[in-house]
Parts: C-alpha cells; structure tokens; sequence
C-alpha cells in the first residue's frame, strides 16, 4: 500500500489486485505463465477503462520484482499504457537472473564458491529436465532415469534452501500444466515485450540488489533508450532489492526519494 499511497497523493487513482492463487484471487499460480499474468493485467486495465472518474487516456502500469517482466508484457501488447514503472525490475529473463540471485545469496551465507557452482549446475539440471518433460522431448523410461540421478545428486544440497528447491517435481504425479507453465516463465525472453512497448518506461533498482543484476539490466535499458525509447532508470544507492533502508533487521523505510520520484515521474507523464 505504500507505493499507492505515494501515487494517490499525486492524484491517482489505483486499482491492487491479488496474484493468481493468492489473498482473495482465484486460480492456480503454479499453472500459469507470464501471459496469463499480463493477462490479468490488461483485464484490469480493461476494467479501469469502463470506469466513468477514470481518464482511459492516462493509464499506467507499476510493477514490483517478477512485475516488470508482466507489466512490460502487458503493456507492450497495448499501445495505449500512458507508462511503466519496474520497481526492481529485470530486463533480462528469468533464467539469468535466478542464477544470480542462487549465487549472491549462496555467497552471502559463506558457501564455498565451489559448491555453489555445482548447486547452479543441478538447478540448471532440473530446469532441462521439466523443459523436457513440458515440450515431450523424453520418453517415459528416460524420465524415471533422470529423476533418479537428478535425485542422487540433490540429496547432497539438501541444506540450500531456499536457493534451491525444496524437491524435484515426479512427472508421473504432477499435472502436466506445472511443467509447461514452469518452461514458459523460467525460459522468457524480456526483449521482445521491452522492444514493443510504446509507453515510457522507468526503471528503480537498488545499487546493492541481490537478485536482479543491476549492471545487466541497466545495461540493457541503456541500449533500448539509445535505439529511441523513452526509458528512464534510476538508480538508489545504499539498498537491495526490497529498496529499503535497513538497521540490521529493522526497516528505517523506503530509500530517500524513491516513492516521491516514481509518483513525480508517473505524474509527469499523463500531463
């Protein structure tokens, strides 16, 4: 509710919504990929636009996190989005940043780089293996295989949790659809959507952000801008990926000047 609020005092009105499976949402997360979560988004936006106290016409698009690639997703499928706002968003794929992200948090517990090496090449295993499983490309017999070895090899990081997952998923009794869903979204390639959207674009990211790689992402809005977008990114020294300020565990609150600027550069846009 903090970043709503931010916008509310510039004027906005805002509309929050639930992620599939959550809070009161219906749905089922674990089946859906980051076209039915752009999906949502633009039937929100589609509802706004019903809306008789809404200007269709100044209609922009917040995302925190894993929310950049599906406003960026959205919005590059609608060319009337007023803006974008990536709160911490990536603008490479998934596949790129999770492997940061293992790295950097495994680092930061002490994990010898070594064996945080061979945990990134079993999660990047398990990843072909359901890529696989998803796309038909393994027969059953091969299947029960790889399991088993997929197996052996995990049980020797059962103690990296959560930079690795609790388990690996049994085709035999998961639903075919967590495969598929899982390929779709860890497999994403950002550029398209991000080279299609019409909107301006702000990005804030942290300078110290453990799971998405700012060099990489800044990188790679630096190149759209150059070829003519209209992209701004803003980067806030001192915090992660949260943005927040923090006293050991305590939360002193969002860095200086970030709400104030993602609401002022929103506003700035529709006028």
């Amino acid at each position: 509710m903090v970043h709503a609020n931010a916008l509310l005092r510039q004027g906005f009105a805002i509309l929050s919504y639930d992620k599939r499976g959550s809070g009161e949402s219906t749905g089922n997360l674990e089946m859906s990929d980051y076209d039915d979560l752009a999906h949502d988004v633009s039937s929100a936006v589609s509802y706004l636009r019903t809306r008789s106290e809404i200007a269709p016409s100044k209609i922009g698009l917040l995302g925190r996190s894993e929310g950049g690639w599906v406003g960026t997703l959205a919005a590059s499928r609608d060319p009337q989005v007023s803006f974008v706002v990536m709160s911490s968003g990536c603008a490479v794929g998934p596949y790129e940043e999770t492997l940061y992200w293992t790295r950097t948090a495994l680092r930061a517990k002490g994990v010898p780089e070594r064996r945080i090496e061979a945990a990134v090449k079993l999660k990047v295993a398990i990843w072909a293996f359901y890529r696989k499983v998803a796309e038909g490309k393994i027969s059953h017999s091969a299947q029960r295989g790889d399991l088993a070895s997929l197996r052996r090899r995990f049980s020797q990081f059962e103690d990296l949790h959560p930079e690795l997952p609790p388990g690996i998923m049994d085709p035999d009794i998961e639903d075919p659809r967590k495969f598929s869903a899982f390929t779709h979204m860890m497999y994403y390639d950002p550029a398209p959507a991000l080279s299609a959207v019409h909107a301006p674009l702000l990005e804030a990211i942290g300078a110290n952000d453990e799971a998405v790689e700012p060099s990489s992402t800044l990188a790679v809005l630096e190149r759209l801008r150059k070829s003519g977008h209209d992209v701004t990114a803003r980067t806030f020294p001192g915090v992660g990926h949260s943005l927040l300020v923090m006293d050991g565990t305590r939360i002193l609150g969002y860095a200086d000047g970030y709400l104030e600027y993602i609401a002022q550069w929103a506003m700035d846009r529709v006028q």
